[in-house]
């Protein structure tokens, strides 16, 4: 087995999460089986049997406070729309917790305190909020209204509290909300424009945490049971600091500082507002929903995280002074790995992009990947990232670019393509491309445009707008045509019209100018796309349009899809894609590498 594919084959941790109540029980999402599942896990001993069996994989899991119930989005290959189940952590059967409702997509989930459980419910009608009492069958689902608009996080209190982030119909500029799940009444409202405000979870007692851009940069906020608020007059220090775990007490809030992507974990004291970094704890500390880096309830943290020549991780570590305590999952060898490092871009309107580039041995100018992540709300980071490296074990030179939209620099950064959605990202990947050249990293004929999801968008929207810059493109799960994704993309419908700020019919120029439709007749690079019949996000239909057209002008475009959703947790599949991208590349190229 050559370097590039034992890199994909090597067993990875996504992320651990262990029971508040019960910290000795957890529960782990690994592709050890050879395909990403959930997996139980009793913390301190090696991760145990798989809980989860879907062909397509599964990588988002809850686990109950008292560690009795594993709760997951069941779907239909990859599909994303489905039920919530909740599945015994010690085994047995999956219990239904909607069974009365109809398929449903969901992008804001998780267990409250008390054990309560609480979902975002998009379905064929409109959004709605779902309140689960615990256990299953104890009482019937509670749905709630949040009014207009996309959630984006939520949490569940105490004393019938749903908290929840939503663009309320006004744009991409959330604001936090509190209903009543008794009454269904809102009882509290804080808008924080043209900042957005993002929902963490609360405490024991009722003390929410949220994350606030009103300043310009992420910073934690709380509001008490009674309803005041506590903002936190943090050290000036450049970058964000993002709230992503709370103690038990509310007490003190666990937070990942970041400057141009580049994070350490720091802790909060409420009462005192004291900010203090936890020494030599950096690198890619993953995080998301409670899991992966977290607070326990004795104080002690844990860690999850990787860089660019290193799998995840897992350790306990001292708050104080950043002591590991013990390595609960161990990192699992690789290859030699060419480590990252991080690039600036100065770009249109007195800007400056970042990224993170990896090179061969040798010096250049290299045959290069230009890579564009998705999101857009989010960003890349020095993270094991085994597709880079299998480009470069080829000669290639990969640069994965953080175009504004992407978070973590700032607000006017995040939210210069709101609108005017295509414009700044695609200056900064023309940006990008001319510093690399610049810079005697690429060879300017052969700059190859790669990305997935958004980035498989604006790849494709690169290669219209731009044809003169790039020698080939791959773009997996891309969007293809806004007014199409609009038509039959009902998931994240509200989403898009909150980033275009209307409708197609509202926004109907901007959706044409956005879209690589448009452009599929000024198409020069030979393309390859790899896209899912079952994608929900970024369906079929319009890709296929894209496609049919860019054959009848004579396009050299190659299409593979696949029996999934808008991505794949098997390792197979994801070698396969690489091989396919790498193979496909380096013959438009005229590249002559050995077999792969």
């Amino acid at each position: 087995m050559q370097d590039w594919e034992a890199r994909f084959r090597a067993p990875r941790t996504l992320w651990v999460r262990s029971a508040d109540a019960r910290p000795e029980r957890g529960i782990a999402c690994t592709n050890r089986s050879g395909v990403y599942q959930i997996h139980r896990w009793e913390v301190g001993s090696p991760v145990g049997d798989a809980l989860s069996s879907f062909p397509t994989g599964k990588t988002q899991a809850w686990l109950s406070p008292d560690g009795e119930w594993v709760v997951w989005h069941a779907d239909q290959a990859g599909n994303e729309v489905g039920h919530f189940l909740a599945t015994p952590w010690s085994g047995g059967s999956a219990i239904d917790l909607t069974p009365d409702l109809p398929g449903y997509a969901s992008f804001a989930a998780g267990f409250g305190p008390d054990g309560t459980f609480g979902c975002s419910i998009i379905g064929s009608d409109r959004v709605q909020l779902a309140v689960v009492p615990f256990p299953p069958g104890a009482a019937d689902p509670i749905l709630l209204d949040p009014g207009p608009g996309f959630v984006t996080a939520m949490a569940v209190g105490p004393a019938g509290r749903v908290a929840y982030s939503t663009t309320a119909g006004q744009g991409l500029q959330t604001v936090l909300r509190v209903l009543d799940a008794g009454s269904g009444e809102w009882t509290f409202e804080l808008d924080h424009a043209p900042g957005a405000i993002s929902v963490l979870g609360y405490d024991d007692r009722g003390r929410l945490v949220a994350a606030t851009s009103r300043s310009g940069a992420v910073r934690p906020l709380v509001v008490e049971p009674d309803g005041s608020i506590r903002a936190f007059d943090l050290p000036d220090d450049p970058g964000e600091v993002v709230p992503i775990s709370i103690a038990a007490d509310g007490a003190t809030v666990l937070c990942v500082g970041a400057h141009r992507t580049v994070e350490r974990l720091a802790v909060l004291d409420v009462a005192s507002g004291e900010l203090r970094t936890i020494p030599g704890i950096e690198g890619d500390l993953d995080s998301w929903s409670g899991a992966g880096t977290y607070l326990r309830r004795d104080g002690t943290v844990v860690v999850t995280r990787e860089d660019g020549t290193m799998l995840p991780e897992v350790i306990l570590v001292d708050p104080i002074d950043g002591r590991i305590l013990e390595t609960l999952v161990a990192t699992t060898p690789v290859p030699r790995s060419r480590p990252f490092r991080p690039l600036d871009v100065p770009t249109t309107d007195g800007a400056t992009a970042q990224g993170w580039l990896v090179t061969p041995d040798g010096p250049g100018p290299f045959p290069t990947i230009l890579d564009v992540h998705g999101g857009p709300q989010s960003h890349e980071l020095d993270r094991f990232f085994p597709d880079a490296q299998a480009f470069v074990d080829r000669g290639f030179a990969f640069f994965t670019l953080n175009y504004r939209g992407s978070t973590g620099f700032g607000r006017e950064y995040e939210q210069a393509i709101w609108g005017r959605v295509g414009r700044s990202e695609l200056d900064d990947m023309v940006a990008a491309r001319a510093a690399l050249v610049e810079a005697g990293i690429a060879d300017p004929d052969r700059v190859v445009l790669h990305g997935g999801s958004y980035g498989g968008y604006l790849t494709l929207l690169g290669l219209g707008r731009r044809p003169d810059l790039w020698a080939a493109g791959v773009a997996l799960v891309a969007i293809a045509d806004w007014r199409m994704l609009y038509e039959d993309g009902e998931s994240l419908r509200d989403y898009q019209v909150a980033l275009f700020g209307g409708t197609p019919d509202e926004t109907p120029e901007l959706h044409l100018e956005a879209s690589p439709l448009t452009y599929v007749e000024d198409l020069r690079a030979p393309l390859l796309v790899i896209q899912g019949r079952n994608d929900a996000r970024c369906p079929a239909r319009q890709m296929e349009v894209y496609v049919d057209r860019a054959r009848k002008a004579g396009k050299d475009l190659t299409i593979e899809w696949f029996e999934a959703g808008h991505g794949h947790g098997a390792i197979d599949t994801r070698v396969a894609w690489c091989r396919r991208s790498i193979e496909f590349v380096e013959s438009k190229l005229g590249i002559s590498g050995p077999a792969l």
